[in-house]
């Protein structure tokens, strides 16, 4: 972070900061020294201790200057962590199209895991595929890798598959259709369920043709943005590749002020653009167990007759999933068209 870019963090949280009376409760204590206790522990995996010593106060000033600071940090990610409006969606997709010549892209998703201390409820559920205490984080990102959505907080033992079907991003897809528009579409691996608002690649199973494979080609050089998005933030922010914390919230919270620091240090302090989205519910997709695993395969034959009846959200799954594979073949189509 340079000195310029600190700067205008100190004066856009230190403002809020005095402006919500957080301030107050911190008086003796510069904004400027309280930022600088934040970013090293964020930027570090130093204790407390170790960074108290280096600023020569108490671990216990440090901690509660901390947890101030990545309080303000959450409070303003509306701020620095939106989805992009119409005008910037179209900037995005001729940026990611003239890199790649995938057209109509506007983000990539993926989820990483954020490895914690193994949680004092139900610590089973947090154990991922690699045998570590997690949490399932998901973003999608744009071609600069600002973050344009972000989804913390779900268990590790979830996959990324079922971390975006419990994400408020999925369902504000499939119920409002001014989030995006048809020809435009997010980007994910193959775990995710193909739909056409996010394409997925195309299994290769050694019969791929010369158009496929130019599509699966395609939609990795825009998906790998994502990669890059997080490889930048676990470098920039060490302290998010472990988070000493047994309590899931304070945990939350510093992965989410990171996300904010990291958006914060590409835009240079710059908002980004205003876009008020209409009133979406916050209730997410609930999984049906093995009825939303036969969805997954596209079993429809089993299902009860009356459940797509009374799950209107799941129906909603299932004609985009269909709509998406007809997109998918039309991009298909282009490529082999310019072949």
């Amino acid at each position: 972070m340079t000195r310029v870019t600190f700067e205008i963090l100190h004066e856009v949280v230190g403002h809020y900061m005095f402006e919500r009376g957080i301030m107050q409760r911190l008086s003796g204590y510069d904004v400027d020294l309280i930022l600088m206790h934040t970013l090293w522990i964020l930027a570090t995996p130093d204790s407390y201790r170790s960074v108290a010593t280096q600023f020569n106060t108490t671990p216990s000033t440090v901690y509660r200057h901390f947890i101030k600071v990545v309080e303000a940090l959450c409070e303003l990610a509306p701020r620095f962590i939106k989805w992009p409006s119409q005008e910037e969606r179209g900037v995005i997709a001729n940026a990611f199209e003239a890199y790649s010549g995938f057209p109509g892209v506007v983000g990539a998703c993926d989820g990483t895991y954020m490895v914690i201390n193994a949680p004092i409820v139900q610590p089973r559920r947090y154990i991922d595929r690699h045998h570590q205490y997690s949490l399932n984080t998901q973003a999608v990102c744009d071609h600069n890798l600002v973050v344009r959505d972000l989804h913390v907080g779900e268990a590790g033992a979830l996959t990324d598959a079922r971390v975006f079907r419990r994400s408020p991003l999925c369902r504000q897809l499939l119920t409002n259709p001014d989030k995006l528009e048809a020809n435009q579409h997010m980007l994910g691996y193959s775990i995710y369920m193909l739909t056409d608002k996010l394409l997925t690649p195309i299994r290769n199973n050694g019969r791929l043709t010369r158009a496929q494979k130019a599509y699966n080609y395609r939609l990795s050089r825009c998906r790998v943005r994502i990669e890059h998005c997080f490889g930048k933030i676990f470098s920039q922010w060490r302290r998010l590749k472990f988070l000493e914390s047994y309590n899931i919230e304070y945990a939350v919270k510093t992965i989410v002020a990171c996300f904010v620091l990291h958006n914060f240090m590409i835009l240079e302090g710059h908002e980004v653009h205003d876009f008020v989205d209409p009133d979406e519910p916050d209730d997410v997709i609930e999984d049906q167990d093995d009825m939303a695993e036969q969805l997954l395969e596209g079993d429809y034959d089993n299902l009860p007759e009356d459940f797509l009846e009374r799950n209107p959200i799941v129906r909603l799954l299932q004609e985009a999933r269909v709509a998406g594979r007809h997109k998918r073949n039309e991009i298909v189509q282009r490529f082999a068209d310019l072949n």
